[in-house]
């Protein structure tokens, strides 16, 4: 880890006749004073000054690698690539826990790039953390970390802990935790925290607003939108070519139109969701869109429009290849005016998604053809080929999930950080 500004603000102690015990002193005070802080489970944090620093891209602008180190070098990353420096074909590489605190007056975070300037390089956390991102603003759009990460540009290994993204608009779109919008890649990455919108939106997301691809990552947060289309506990929505893969959230959702617990409209596999679902037309557990290889644990999927037969546990499109629903989940509707639980004027094929409960399960009989119930927590669940067919969860060392100590799968290597995966 680098410490150079650290350093810097306790050489001026050095030389000078102080004692040992005094520098020691001087160093502790310089420490706190240069934004070193306690995290969670008494990780460090650095933070800043307040104002941006871009001496680290400007000392060598035809480096290939640069490296970032605490708040205001972060801060300087934006203030560049919101003049129109993209690094497109250069890596950024975080190499400490950052505290964004110096950042949280006011609006709060000014995002890495916008619709007419976006990060196209390559920012890799290494695993590394940021707590306190702060956004509170009116009527702008591509809201997040990154604002907007460009076709090829992509975000990878950071963990985003506790934001505070609280948005008041009219009309505007592309809201998230890690991007606003993104048309390149995210992929092992966490966000925890909430995200706030109030007024007419489009495309929320715990970790991105609107995206391509988005993979290995999960959210905690809770998203309230309620007059926004296409909100997700992963993503809002996503482009036709893109997919959100090996991602799973635990927050309460709630929107307008096409809410789901892991994305509002995308297709989504080998995804699960276990927070409450509400919106007004157009909610399902796992998506609007399709899901394949998923399951829904939500506690209830919750429509407030009436007569709505745009609902249901799992997803909303045709395609659902052996996706899975909880089987005590609650469907709330209203229907002719009066709110209604559970049953309501829908054909079968739209009450979707196979049983499954906590309960028992006995894998050589289970077969999804005849609506057997299958226990959740248990591993082989996950494993078994005939949960899904060819599309069964790896949890080999080699794939991308492993079991959560007898609860749910958790993702396998993530960033530094506790991963909820109990229903509730």
């Amino acid at each position: 880890m680098t410490n150079l500004k650290r350093l810097f603000c306790i050489s001026k102690y050095a030389g000078k006749g102080f004692s040992i015990r005094v520098v020691l002193f001087a160093l502790v005070l310089a420490f706190a004073a240069c934004g070193g802080g306690g995290g969670g489970g008494g990780d460090v944090y650095v933070g800043g000054t307040g104002t941006p620093d871009t001496a680290w891209y400007y000392d060598n602008t035809g480096a290939a690698s640069f490296t970032i180190s605490d708040a205001d070098e972060l801060a300087g990353l934006a203030q560049l690539v919101n003049s129109g420096i993209n690094f497109s074909g250069k890596t950024i590489t975080q190499t400490v826990n950052i505290d964004l605190s110096a950042y949280a007056a006011g609006a709060g975070w000014t995002p890495i790039g916008g619709i007419t300037q976006m990060f196209a390089g390559s920012y890799d956390g290494e695993g590394h953390t940021i707590i306190n991102l702060k956004i509170d603003s009116s009527n702008k759009s591509w809201q997040g970390m990154f604002g907007y990460i460009d076709n090829g540009g992509n975000v990878k290994n950071i963990g985003l802990i506790d934001v505070n993204i609280t948005i008041t608009i009219t009309s505007g779109s592309d809201f998230g935790g890690i991007a606003g919008s993104s048309l390149g890649t995210i992929q092992n990455c966490y966000v925890t925290g909430s995200i706030t919108i109030t007024g007419s939106g489009d495309s929320v997301g715990g970790i991105a607003g609107y995206c391509k691809d988005t993979q290995n990552c999960y959210t905690t947060c809770n998203i309230s939108a309620p007059g926004s289309s296409n909100v997700g506990g992963i993503v809002g929505g996503i482009v036709s070519s893109g997919n959100v893969l090996y991602c799973y959230s635990t927050g309460d959702i709630s929107g307008n139109n096409a809410v789901g617990g892991v994305a509002g409209v995308a297709s989504v596999a080998w995804c699960y969701a276990t927070g409450r679902v509400t919106g007004n037309d157009f909610v399902y557990g796992l998506t609007a869109g399709n899901a394949g290889f998923s399951v829904a644990l939500n506690p209830s999927v919750t429509t407030t429009a009436n007569n709505s037969t745009h609902l249901g546990r799992a997803a909303g499109w045709s395609w659902m290849n052996y996706s899975f629903a909880r089987d005590t989940m609650v469907v709330k509707y209203n229907w002719n005016g009066s709110a209604g639980t559970d049953k309501y004027p829908l054909t079968d094929a739209e009450v979707d998604g196979i049983n499954v409960s906590p309960g028992s399960g006995a894998s050589a009989n289970f077969d999804p053809g005849h609506q057997a119930m299958y226990n959740y927590n248990n591993k082989e669940f996950w494993t078994w080929p005939a949960t899904a067919g060819a599309g069964n969860w790896d949890l080999s060392a080699a794939g991308a999930w492993q079991w959560g100590g007898n609860e749910l799968p958790i993702l396998r290597n993530m960033p530094k950080g506790s991963q909820n995966h109990k229903t509730q």
